[in-house]
């Protein structure tokens, strides 16, 4: 968050030629005034209620505003600008929607600044936006690992105290064997989100940087075509919305916590796991293809798991073609009726398949024939399959590449007919 705001505090000032720039936050009903770059001392480190000043006002009122004399305008508070060199500002929301901040420029002459100067203001707050949202949400992950830790450590002392001393020792090791794969499998899922977080910003984030520089450097020339500049700092806010999007999207996707079993539509949480690796799959130059049968049944099962288990697999896929050097490749998903009442989900891949050697340890704790591999993510993903009364297993496939097979236990009840495809 220091990093953002010091960029965030430089580039506005710089964007405008001002002679300061603020980076604040909103703290419940205050805003707290994070840092600034300026030619004298604001109000860095100070909280002002969101009713007491311009920053509040453009955060509840979810727009821009732009005061060319601050002594001849009712809104400003003046008490607060005295001892300062302002005379004329700007503030612009960080996300129009539901403001998280606000970026303020300040002038010590009295100036009106112009639709070209807020448009790249507001540009630069919606990249903003997206970053502190990252923030926030990587946040969230490691939290969400160490509440989870916390309440694993409290079930396993009230099992000791609950045990004789004979039996406490064999319940001690079965808890702490199941601590020790449940952590595993939180810390697997934060690195795979915090991945695909990663993936899914830069893209965006790059692209608005690159159209944001486009539109300064235009204005810079002695005749600015103003539809030019607003055309290209449209292209750049329109980025950084994707940039936004994705976030949320991450967030719904931390939200969704591990409730127990429901009667849960395979097709749904396979799409679910695609989508989480699209942006690595493109990134690899692979694609990603998607069959579900319109005949399958949905499964009583924890939706969450099964979805980071067929994450696994697809991850395994893509990392599998990019380490034999494939240039261009698939990994493919089928989920179809298997036999005595199950759904059976394939996921293949045009990798180099397995070795004999790898298929008889490929589900062992800490085996890896990855280099920098911590021979976890298949074992994991069997242990959760069992823990489902499925099955989990490997082979290689007729036309080559690896083949996983993923039987789960279907609860009777047919899910929607939907056949998913995506690349």
């Amino acid at each position: 968050m220091d990093a953002i705001a010091g960029i965030v505090r430089r580039t506005a000032r710089r964007l405008t030629g001002a002679d300061g720039a603020t980076f604040i936050l909103r703290e419940g009903n205050l805003c707290r005034y994070v840092d600034e770059d300026a030619i004298g001392p604001l109000w860095k480190g100070r909280s002002f209620p969101l009713d007491a000043c311009v920053s509040g006002m453009v955060m509840q009122e979810k727009q821009s505003v732009v005061i060319p004399d601050i002594y001849a305008d009712a809104r400003i508070p003046v008490d607060a600008y005295r001892p300062t060199f302002v005379k004329s500002l700007v503030v612009v929301p960080i996300r129009t929607l539901d403001p998280i901040g606000a970026i303020g420029n300040y002038w010590a002459d009295k100036r009106t600044a112009g639709e070209d100067e807020v448009e790249l203001l507001q540009t630069l707050a919606d990249a903003t936006a997206a970053a502190v949202e990252g923030v926030r949400l990587q946040r969230e992950l490691e939290q969400r690992v160490r509440d989870r830790t916390s309440a694993l450590e409290a079930a396993n002392r009230r099992l000791s105290a609950r045990t004789g001393s004979h039996d406490a020792g064999e319940n001690q090791s079965g808890a702490e064997d199941l601590k020790y794969r449940i952590g595993l499998e939180r810390d697997q899922l934060t690195g795979i989100l915090a991945s695909g977080i990663a993936h899914e910003l830069s893209q965006p984030l790059t692209a608005a940087t690159i159209y944001t520089d486009a539109a300064m450097h235009l204005l810079r020339q002695g005749n600015v075509d103003h539809d030019l500049v607003i055309n290209t700092v449209q292209k750049a806010a329109a980025q950084n919305q994707r940039a936004v999007e994705a976030v949320c999207r991450f967030r719904e996707i931390l939200k969704r916590d591990s409730p127990g079993p429901e009667n849960a539509d395979i097709g749904d949480i396979i799409h679910s796991a695609v989508r989480l690796l699209e942006a690595e799959s493109r990134d690899r130059g692979y694609a990603i293809g998607m069959d579900v049968s319109e005949e399958i049944d949905r499964v009583m099962c924890d939706r969450v798991q099964i979805e980071h288990v067929i994450v696994n697999l697809l991850r395994n896929a893509l990392e599998a073609m990019s380490e034999a050097g494939i240039s261009r490749g698939s990994a493919r998903i089928r989920a179809r009726p298997g036999h005595d009442d199950t759904v059976h989900i394939i996921i293949s891949d045009d990798g180099p398949g397995i070795d004999a050697g790898a298929l008889e340890n490929l589900f062992r704790p800490l085996y890896t024939t990855k280099e920098g591999g911590l021979g976890m993510s298949l074992f994991v993903s069997q242990t959760i399959t069992q823990a489902h009364g499925g099955e989990l297993w490997a082979e290689n496939g007729d036309d080559g590449g690896a083949v996983f097979h993923l039987i789960l236990p279907a609860s009777g009840e047919r899910s929607q007919a939907v056949e998913r495809r995506a690349s």
